[in-house]
């Protein structure tokens, strides 16, 4: 069955092609409509009710002149024009701004004249009283004393490190006893920057060690990294020297630091040869040096394990 052809009401002869959206046939091709409307009024096409609506939505350009005497347009509606609602200054700047005359300024001053602040040269008691001043003043002391002494912490590790199991640095600031014993994080970390130590340093004074726990934050450990290490330090006569594996210098972590000596060692993957890898690591490099004043030393991972596997003839001239 051949289906009947519709074309544009415009007697514009363009068929019309069915919407596949609706099903439907439109009248009018887009745009075509207001051809019949030529020459013709809101009024004649609409009505008078409708007209008068469209009318009331038609913008035009009106001229304002600014407090500052700048005069701006703004394109409005009837409507929003006889209600006012506009803005009525050129600029942001000049919303903002008060125009005052001498005339404003002095009688503004004589309404001020003689008036006092009613707290001002009064002692805490005088403001609010002696019981609520005393709490006042109870409650700064035990802020700023709440840590004597880095003994104090010392006290506090030791407790914590006897009484739990497998401590990492986050579980002891979360600790309820440590919160109560000397304060917040903040208060914490405060002390320690002053005393220039960390608790990583003094936990080791006190023959403990705080736990890894996840260490999937710090970016993975390398594959040979621990064997490359250890063995440097059975070579270099480090086995008693007490050191600091995977330990936070600034935004970095570097591999192992003997804080006894103050020297840092790394293992470099083969990874670390690439150009741009090499220019982040000199970065990294001089960055901790910076923080720490330290000596820094690089292993070279591929020769330590070539060596550690033929260990029969291994000295430590040959690392």
């Amino acid at each position: 069955m051949i289906e009947e052809k519709h074309y544009c009401d415009c007697k514009c002869g363009e068929e019309i092609i069915i919407n596949k959206w609706t099903n439907k046939y439109a009248r009018f091709i887009s745009g075509h409509n207001n051809k019949l409307r030529i020459g013709q009024t809101n009024i004649e096409v609409y009505g008078e009710k409708k007209a008068k609506i469209i009318k009331k939505r038609i913008r035009k350009d009106y001229n304002f002149v600014c407090k500052c005497g700048k005069e701006y347009i703004l394109n409005l509606t009837l409507i929003s024009f006889q209600k006012n609602k506009y803005r009525k200054y050129c600029s942001r700047k000049c919303a903002n701004s008060h125009v005052q005359t001498k005339e404003q300024n002095e009688s503004r001053r004589l309404k001020l004249k003689g008036r006092k602040n009613k707290y001002a040269r009064k002692s805490l008691i005088e403001k609010v009283g002696e019981k609520r001043a005393k709490e006042i003043n109870q409650k700064i002391i035990s802020k700023l004393e709440k840590i004597k002494n880095i003994n104090q912490i010392k006290e506090t590790l030791t407790n914590v490190f006897k009484y739990e199991s497998n401590v990492t640095k986050g579980k002891f600031y979360k600790n309820e006893f440590v919160k109560k014993e000397l304060g917040i994080v903040d208060t914490i970390k405060r002390k320690l920057k002053i005393e220039n130590t960390s608790l990583d340093i003094l936990a080791l004074e006190l023959g403990e060690k705080f736990s890894k726990g996840n260490v999937s934050h710090l970016g993975g450990i390398g594959k040979n990294e621990i064997e490359v290490l250890n063995e440097h330090q059975k070579l270099n006569g480090l086995e008693d020297e007490p050191f600091l594996p995977q330990h936070p210098v600034g935004k970095y972590y570097v591999d192992r630091l003997y804080p006894g000596i103050n020297k840092v060692v790394e293992d470099y993957e083969p990874y670390h040869n690439g150009t741009k890898q090499k220019i982040k690591d000199i970065i990294r490099q001089n960055e901790i040096t910076r923080i720490l004043g330290c000596s820094f030393e690089i292993l070279d991972d591929r020769e330590w394990m070539k060596k550690i596997n033929n260990k029969s003839q291994v000295t430590l001239k040959d690392f």
